[in-house]
């Protein structure tokens, strides 16, 4: 106790200390609004399940598009800041897109229900709290595997068949042999396609700080009500629509800002590194797979052989694992210390959390299996709202 009291008189006097203690406030209010949004991520009945493939194949249409654009963009003959910039506002439109039309980009999904799983990590040396948390963390990686999914089952066909309607309508594929060789080097898995993958997820973990950190502005400046009573947007819109608006851009300005901040890093982020002489790259699971799928298109499988396919399918994989691990893990990492959730209830959790994985591995895999069938109907989620992105 003493030597308790003796450190705590010292903080007292520490600027650094001030300093640390403000920056996890800071880190915690931001967590707080990620945690709302992330609520809508996590599945537990079968209709939020059904709620979010359907979102899911949504969004893998929208990528298809998005994945060709970027080939297009890539082939102009302009400065490296201009296709940077170019690319950045494909992205942008696409992830607005998906946003606005209720549909899901997956990869989007875990720096969101990290911070919600956060919240939650309280108590956890009482063990029915903990064995409730290892529930809840199946549950979020459960939903994160259907949701990838469903973004690769559509993105794929869906590439296939706008190639082939270019095709038809100009006799040539929408990319050159030379560009499908590329794209298929750049998921060969003895190359650095797992660095750019984790460096993709770093990305991805940025824009959900500044997507929470926008709403939490937002909310502290009052802007909605600010918005409502503003003469001018009354004068332009009406007394009843700048109110509409004001409420629609309070529930939207998390996923506006996280989009669109996302969309220009993943495309200026390698031009900079570039400048400095940096090979980066962007390896996102949904447009490396749609990429791959037009390469195929122009080469045809018959290009690949049997391993050829599998060390495809294996970079494919490994991107789309690394993307959620690293943006999960760092969300995750910064909720954990912005809640001060202390090392032995860390610890305690990650014993059951392994000792599930270990008895039950399939759970990983079959995110219907545990879902029983007389689940309650579920309340707003995936299915009844615009989701945050």
């Amino acid at each position: 106790m003493l030597s308790e009291l003796v450190q705590d008189n010292h903080t007292r006097r520490s600027l650094a200390e001030l300093a640390r203690n403000n920056l996890q406030l800071l880190a915690r209010s931001i967590v707080e609004r990620s945690a709302e949004t992330g609520e809508h991520y996590i599945a537990h009945t079968r209709s939020e399940y059904s709620g979010l493939i359907r979102s899911a194949l949504g969004g893998g249409v929208i990528t298809a598009f998005t994945a060709l654009i970027k080939i297009s963009l890539a082939s102009l003959a302009v400065s490296a800041f201009l296709e940077g910039t170019l690319v950045g506002i494909n992205y942008a439109v696409c992830f607005v897109t998906i946003q606005l039309l209720g549909f899901t980009l997956a990869t989007k999904q875990p720096a969101t229900t990290a911070p919600a799983l956060a919240r939650r990590m309280t108590g956890l040396r009482n063990p029915k709290a903990a064995e409730a948390l290892a529930d809840e963390i199946l549950v979020v990686i459960r939903s994160q595997t259907v949701a990838v999914l469903g973004n690769l089952l559509t993105v794929f066909p869906m590439v296939l068949l706008l190639d082939w309607i270019w095709l038809n309508a100009t006799g040539s594929h929408w990319m050159s042999p030379a560009k499908a060789r590329a794209v298929l080097d750049s998921v060969d898995v003895f190359r650095a396609t797992f660095v750019f993958a984790a460096c993709t997820g770093v990305l991805l973990w940025v824009s959900s700080v500044i997507a929470a950190w926008a709403d939490n502005g937002f909310a502290l400046l009052q802007l909605r009500s600010a918005l409502a009573s503003s003469h001018r947007l009354q004068t332009l819109l009406g007394t009843p629509r700048a109110a509409r608006f004001a409420v629609w851009l309070d529930h939207n300005i998390a996923g506006l800002a996280g989009n669109i901040s996302l969309g220009f890093l993943m495309g200026l982020v390698p031009q900079v590194a570039g400048f400095f002489g940096i090979a980066l790259e962007i390896r996102h699971v949904t447009l490396s797979t749609g990429q791959v799928a037009g390469a195929l298109a122009v080469l045809g499988h018959d290009s690949l052989t049997t391993s050829g396919m599998f060390l495809l399918a294996g970079g494919l994989f490994g991107i789309g694992f690394i993307n959620v691990t690293v943006s999960f893990g760092l969300a995750l990492w910064v909720a954990i210390r912005a809640r001060g959730v202390r090392a032995p209830e860390r610890r305690v959790l990650y014993w059951i959390l392994a000792g599930r994985l270990l008895r039950r591995p399939w759970t990983l895999l079959l995110p219907m299996a545990s879902i029983k069938a007389s689940d309650p109907e579920p309340g707003p989620g995936p299915s009844g709202t615009t989701p945050h992105l």
